[in-house]
């Protein structure tokens, strides 16, 4: 009987701690679970950051090719 009631004793302690734990790990899923998300917003709004700096960098390549041509025409009307 002492026997039966040391192993209940031990499995109800054995009960608590994986139960302890399971909460915990429940807790860091949620948790990880909202960084996922969040890093997922990132994500897509940087996405469409690229296309914008892609696009400035296609402006900026052209502006760059005009730039000697505009300093030639602002120099002609210097003296």
């Amino acid at each position: 009987m002492e026997n039966l009631s040391a192993q209940l004793g031990h499995l109800n302690k054995q009960f608590e701690t994986n139960t302890a734990e399971q909460i915990e790990l429940k807790t860091n899923a949620d948790l990880m679970e909202k960084r996922l998300d969040a890093a997922s917003r990132l994500i897509a709004g940087l996405g469409s950051e690229h296309e914008r700096w892609s696009r400035e960098l296609q402006e900026l390549a052209v502006a760059r090719v005009k730039l000697l041509g505009d300093c030639l025409v602002a120099s002609s009307f210097l003296r």
